[in-house]
């Protein structure tokens, strides 16, 4: 079982990963989604799946610094603030 600061220490590194794969995808492989070399096959994620794997680490990163901040006696950050009525 893993703790709040080291779910949100991985969820980070992932983001940061996953940017990093981003801005490589788009500066130089956009057009290339697969090769094959002497046999062996590279097949790259493709940009809906990076942004798919994005959202999901952001959700975690989020719920992880909820966990941090509760335990911490500091607001959840999740509310929304409304007014009823006129």
């Amino acid at each position: 079982m893993t703790t709040p600061a080291e779910d949100l220490a991985q969820a980070q590194q992932a983001i940061a990963a996953l940017k990093a794969a981003a801005l490589d995808y788009t500066t130089n492989r956009a057009f290339t989604s697969e090769y094959e070399i002497a046999g062996r096959r590279m097949k790259f994620r493709s940009m809906v799946e990076v942004k798919q794997l994005l959202d999901f680490w952001r959700v975690e990163e989020s719920r992880a610094q909820r966990l941090i901040n509760l335990a911490s006696g500091l607001p959840a950050g999740n509310r929304i603030p409304t007014r009823m009525g006129g």
